[in-house]
């Protein structure tokens, strides 16, 4: 997964303590990526019996702390990581299948209300993308450029996946799938848009 490889990039910039890495990782990645100290300490014990990092204990006051570092393998790893050369194609996946695969085919015959449930939650989700996109500081920071090229990207899977769903409820119920809703655009493309239209 992603968030072990962020991890790892954290510890290589130096020795960290499990709380210390949940916090960089909320400052840096937080507005991507949630993770919580379960899962920061469930990484390292992974990463620690990979032998990707290594862990040694300080005193503090009464009680023993666990700081963390990259391992030479750890680092290797990362950077192979880095350069995608561990990438392995994955099969495309998204709940709304999962559940229609686990669906009988007899209840299919209402599978318009299913359709419309994923449909608005599908929306929803697009639209807090939107704001959260049209809310980012237009700084030329590398963060701050990252963050909305990824929010951008984010913005047009949800739109792909809107039709995804009108294409599925069509086949499957034997209905024309609903009027399209008006795609909205990721800012920085309507923007260039507009600008296009201003040139003519």
């Amino acid at each position: 997964m992603s968030i072990r490889f962020a991890v790892l990039g954290l510890l290589s910039e130096g020795p960290l303590h499990g709380y210390a890495i949940r916090a960089r990782f909320e400052q840096r990645l937080g507005e991507l990526w949630e993770l919580n100290y379960g899962q920061v300490y469930g990484i390292l014990a992974a990463l620690e019996a990979d032998g990707l990092v290594s862990a040694t204990e300080e005193s503090v006051g009464r009680r023993l702390r666990r700081i963390y570092a990259i391992s030479t393998k750890g680092n290797q790893t990362l950077q192979s990581w880095m350069r995608g050369l561990d990438s392995r194609g994955r099969p495309f996946r998204d709940d709304s299948f999962l559940r229609l695969l686990l669906t009988k085919p007899d209840d299919l015959s209402d599978c318009k209300q299913f359709f419309d449930i994923e449909r608005r939650r599908t929306w929803r989700e697009l639209r807090d993308l939107v704001d959260r996109r049209d809310a980012e500081e237009s700084s030329e920071d590398w963060r701050s450029v990252v963050t909305r090229l990824y929010l951008d990207a984010a913005i047009l899977h949800h739109e792909a996946r809107i039709k995804a769903l009108d294409r599925c409820r069509e086949v499957l119920s034997g209905k024309l799938a609903p009027a399209a809703e008006a795609v909205v655009q990721p800012p920085v493309l309507a923007r260039a848009a507009q600008g296009r239209g201003a040139t003519r």
